[in-house]
């Protein structure tokens, strides 16, 4: 019976449908509605991507994803930074989803990937926050490599 019943009743999803259904009544209301979010997002978007660019673009510590629609973005750092990172970024106030988040019970094997959510903030926070992502990055992996440097070397 609960089979059945599950399709037959009205519940809160239910509910939830029919009245997207009728804000949008088709698929055009929805690409319009979407159309609005992406004029809010997009420059949100730009304006993260203009500064990883410019700060890390190419030096082989960090590389991101491009999102192509969506409220987020994924951010790769050089294998056992990212929970670091994060850290580092917190204790100058800036707070990004834990490192690890996007994978399955948010652990990350190779502790590389933080999500990137300019969703909520305003551009100029998202600005503020990518520049510390930046330097926490630059930080972080300088240790690293640092620490590999050293190991690779013989020096304690």
């Amino acid at each position: 019976m609960k089979e059945f019943l599950k399709y037959a009743t009205i519940g809160p999803d239910k509910m939830n449908q029919l009245m997207h259904t009728r804000y949008f009544k088709n698929g055009e209301g929805i690409r319009r509605h979407m159309e609005k979010h992406a004029a809010i997002m997009a420059p949100k978007f730009r304006a993260a991507y203009e500064i990883l660019e410019k700060e890390l673009q190419g030096n082989g510590i960090a590389d991101w994803s491009k999102a192509r629609g969506g409220y987020f973005f994924s951010y790769m750092t050089l294998p056992g930074c990212a929970s670091k990172i994060v850290a580092l970024c917190g204790e100058y106030g800036v707070k990004f989803t834990p490192a690890g988040s996007t994978h399955p019970y948010k652990r990350d094997p190779e502790d590389c990937d933080i999500r990137i959510a300019p969703s909520f903030a305003t551009e100029e926070e998202i600005r503020v926050a990518i520049r510390v992502l930046t330097l926490c990055t630059k930080i972080v992996s300088l240790d690293k490599l640092m620490e590999s440097d050293n190991a690779d070397c013989g020096v304690a």
